[in-house]
């Protein structure tokens, strides 16, 4: 029974730590880069989100250079 519980939670662990493992690696797969500027005024927008159409993935906007 213990046996049991034990290839049980050795398998979730092992799972758990690949799925991380695996968002770990795959979270830097480009770079984004460019001016954000306020429509109006011109002035640079710092902490915007940057999404790439049609992808999952997107950045915010750092400072203002």
């Amino acid at each position: 029974m213990v046996n049991r519980k034990m290839k049980c939670f050795r398998g979730l662990m092992f799972l758990l730590v690949g799925c991380f493992s695996i968002s770990a690696i795959a979270g830097v797969t480009g770079k984004i880069t460019g001016l954000v500027r306020d429509k109006n005024s011109g002035e640079a927008l710092v902490g915007a989100n940057v999404l790439v159409e049609g992808q999952m993935f997107g950045a915010a906007s750092d400072t203002a250079a």
